[in-house]
């Protein structure tokens, strides 16, 4: 199930993740998600490279492969897509050009989700 709430307020403080699914799923074992997190703080920008490589090369098909990728753990770590970048890419067609809206709509998903990781590596690892 994933986490219904996209945001969540800690210190009176806007946070651009919400990870109540991890929290419930790990029994709010920090050490445990500290794991899962590390991981994603390790993979998640590599993966936005990627995305905007395949965008800026006009590869389509990579783009939407790499998106698809991304979904799953964009849904667990509560991060919103504020432009809704995965739903355009779910439904661009691989013989579609990848246009000016598209490369809108990834880099406000691109400042949402590197956003988040920032918070996350500050609230879980310093």
């Amino acid at each position: 199930m994933i986490a219904v709430r996209t945001h969540q307020r800690t210190r009176h403080l806007h946070k651009h993740y919400n990870l109540e699914f991890l929290k419930d799923y790990y029994g709010n074992d920090v050490s445990s998600m500290q794991i899962i997190l590390k991981l994603y703080l390790q993979e998640t920008p590599k993966d936005i490279a990627t995305i905007g490589e395949h965008l800026h090369s006009n590869n389509v098909f990579s783009a939407k492969e790499a998106t698809h990728k991304m979904k799953a753990n964009v849904a667990m770590l509560g991060i919103t897509d504020p432009a809704e970048f995965i739903t355009a890419m779910h439904f661009l067609a691989v013989t579609d050009d990848v246009n000016q809206e598209i490369l809108l709509k990834f880099s406000a998903f691109r400042i949402e989700v590197l956003a988040a990781m920032q918070e996350i590596k500050a609230d879980y690892f310093s």
